[in-house]
């Protein structure tokens, strides 16, 4: 990796080791109480799409883009099992 703090890649590596710890901070060792689906109305959007309500309150909205431009899917692989995998689709 270049050491040049104005070359792309090292900034790329910084924000990606940034969000990496924003996301254990908050993530880590939480427990998923339960999915649902927002209701197009919910988004603002044509469609609906996936949720998850962690145990301390927090609701991870899953989006397709960092804009929110759409509802996002959710793919679900089994760590010993990848022909039980499937998608949480847009509806």
């Amino acid at each position: 990796m270049p050491r040049d703090p104005d070359h792309e890649s090292f900034r790329r590596s910084a924000e990606m080791a940034r969000f990496t710890r924003m996301g254990n901070k908050a993530l880590k060792g939480r427990t998923i109480k339960t999915v649902f689906y927002l209701s197009p109305a919910e988004t603002g959007l044509d469609q609906g799409g996936p949720a998850i309500v962690l145990d301390d309150g927090a609701v991870l909205v899953i989006q397709s883009d960092d804009e929110g431009n759409a509802p996002g899917v959710i793919r679900y692989i089994p760590s010993n099992d990848t022909d039980r995998a499937f998608l949480l689709p847009r509806i």
